[in-house]
């Protein structure tokens, strides 16, 4: 896939993801989000621009932020071992 002007690997990166119908997202070694599909923006009811560039889950209520993170944080320590 050749890149138009001003395209970036994230933006190829996002269309791509957008035509799967499970929740894709990619977070950074900070844990911040970088990119997640409109499945995932769904499922969640987040608004992409709300939640790119957070380590959070806006919007989310309190018991589903605590097993979304503790899931997060387990699936990091298990890859960093």
């Amino acid at each position: 896939m050749k890149k138009s002007a001003g395209q970036t690997d994230l933006d190829i990166l996002s269309a791509l993801f957008d035509h799967l119908p499970i929740p894709v997202w990619v977070k950074d070694k900070d844990h911040r989000h970088i990119l997640a599909n409109d499945t995932f923006c769904n499922h969640f009811s987040l608004k992409k621009e709300d939640l790119i560039g957070s380590s959070e889950m806006p919007n989310l209520p309190v018991t589903r932020k605590k097993n979304y993170m503790g899931s997060r944080k387990a699936v990091a320590v298990d890859r960093c071992s």
